[in-house]
């Protein structure tokens, strides 16, 4: 018999989680090869954090930066430094259609061959970046320092290297979430989730980001299993679990809402009081970790705006912004009035289109499609009353500590809306989005006919039991295929487009 017909291996080979893995670490690695250095979202402010954090300064640190006020920043190598100087001149002037967006590339070439080494070095600007724990920094910190010190390799080398460890951070909590899921349909949810272009193409790049949504993908995975496909996690799922609630506050802070989905999760392989000692020990340490974080990088939210035009005219920060809301309540709410009209459109796009990155629209679609039939195909379940509460809390919390760190950071003090959203800050809550999508829907469109047992429709009457069958194999025989092809043909469109584009 042929070791690939086995059943056993098949089983493997085809699985979701491996299937996942394949695809995303394909795609990816092409897209961190083909991605000019520093092309990605914050490119250089990433990328600096990262080398800064390499040295051991895992604090913000002020610099002196003109007459810009407080700033923070720090030192990075000055050949680094020129070749992003190249990269930002190039991005400056793309020249028109169809002509290729990169220029000189030999010069990309010539800057990028040069030795990645500390003795010289720039101090930049990073703000932006510097209020982020090196949390989910530490892995591609720790190759910034392999790649010089133990390969001693080039700039490119060390850039791609970074970008690559960067993917991995994603891949892998996401492949462990998939596996938590091996029994129950969720797993092609959080497939289709996991490979939606934009975000595929944002973690190919240095950035923390990678990390956060990975583990923010493994977290609501394991919400999912307990909540949603009803079965026990196990001793290695529940580590897991502790570990991305105490991660997650620190690692973004405006994610700290999502940690309490975690007190919905029966901890059954436990006594009753060491469960809920092990709920408040992880909880009480993780907002303790949030609130040390968030104090100590409290002053880089106040002048982070530093690209805005109108920064130099303009106030910001949580004290200002949050005398202007006592004193003009009835402002506030025009704001966010008019941030739902004049920008709308903009979040939502962002958050189900392209999101700014070189996407293609029909690639999109093709890719929520897929997402769509990994969620009807997941059976009916029950989700309690105050199961429901909890996800609606969580979620309104997490979208408020969104949009209240953007009011502080980069709203002007009584402008006249809210403003910096953008849909990729929403990536990490995919998972959250279906599981809502699940617990309000599925219970209402289960026929009256049908006869539950334990909450969950798995025990059936009879007259109803050959048609979940039927379907149970054409889900199968149809169901996996279109999610896999889809999910796939949504990449390769969106290399189409980028290399097109690009080169």
């Amino acid at each position: 018999m042929n070791e690939i017909s086995h059943p056993r291996v098949r089983s493997i080979i085809f699985s979701a989680t491996m299937l996942f893995a394949v695809i995303a670490m394909v795609f990816g690695t092409i897209f961190v090869s083909i991605a000019p250095p520093f092309w990605g979202n914050d490119g250089m402010s990433q990328f600096a954090r990262a080398y800064q954090i390499s040295r051991g300064h895992f604090a913000p640190v002020e610099i002196n930066w003109g007459d810009t006020g407080k700033s923070w920043g720090g030192r990075i190598p000055t050949d680094v430094w020129n070749l992003y100087v190249h990269t930002s001149d190039d991005l400056g002037k793309n020249p028109a259609e169809p002509a290729a967006e990169i220029n000189d590339i030999a010069k990309y070439h010539e800057l990028g061959s040069k030795k990645f080494s500390s003795s010289e070095q720039t101090i930049v600007w990073f703000t932006n970046t510097a209020s982020y724990s090196p949390a989910a920094y530490i892995p591609i910190s720790l190759t910034a320092l392999v790649a010089e010190y133990v390969f001693h390799a080039t700039i490119t080398q060390t850039l791609w290297s970074m970008a690559f460890v960067s993917l991995l951070c994603y891949v892998i909590p996401v492949a462990l979430g998939i596996f938590a899921l091996r029994k129950s349909r969720l797993q092609w949810v959080i497939f289709a989730l996991g490979l939606v272009p934009p975000m595929m193409a944002q973690i190919s790049s240095i950035t923390a980001d990678s990390l956060t949504n990975g583990i923010a993908f493994l977290f609501l995975a394991l919400i999912m299993k307990s909540l949603i496909a009803k079965q026990d996690l196990t001793k290695f799922e529940y580590a897991e679990l502790a570990f991305s609630t105490l991660f997650l506050p620190v690692s973004k802070p405006t994610y700290i809402g999502l940690i309490f989905l975690a007190c919905a999760v029966p901890l059954k392989k436990f006594s009753p009081l060491i469960a809920r000692l092990a709920k408040a020990v992880t909880l009480s340490v993780s907002c303790a970790l949030f609130a040390w974080w968030s104090v100590l990088s409290a002053d880089t939210a106040t002048y982070s705006a530093f690209y805005r035009a109108d920064y130099s005219t303009s106030t910001f920060g949580l004290k200002p912004s949050f005398n202007w809301i006592l004193t003009h309540p009835f402002g506030f709410i025009k704001q966010l009035f008019y941030a739902y009209v004049y920008r709308e459109n903009f979040i939502f796009m962002n958050l189900i289109g392209s999101s700014g990155i070189r996407v293609p629209d029909t690639a999109m679609i093709v890719s929520w499609i897929a997402v769509i039939v990994a969620l009807i195909a997941v059976p009916y379940t029950f989700v309690t009353v105050r199961q429901r509460w909890g996800l609606i809390l969580s979620t309104l919390a997490t979208f408020a500590l969104i949009f209240g760190s953007l009011y502080i950071s980069f709203t002007p003090v009584g402008f006249y809306l809210l403003d910096g959203v953008q849909g990729r800050y929403f990536f990490p809550l995919y998972p959250l989005f279906a599981i809502l999508v699940l617990a309000f829907t599925s219970t209402r469109i289960v026929p009256q006919s049908l006869k539950m047992k334990n909450d969950l429709v798995g025990d059936i009457t009879d007259d109803k039991s050959s048609m979940l069958a039927l379907r149970e194999q054409a889900f199968n025989k149809f169901g996996l295929k279109t999610i896999v092809t889809l999910s796939t043909l949504a990449l390769i469109a969106t290399l189409a487009k980028y290399i097109t584009v690009v080169y």
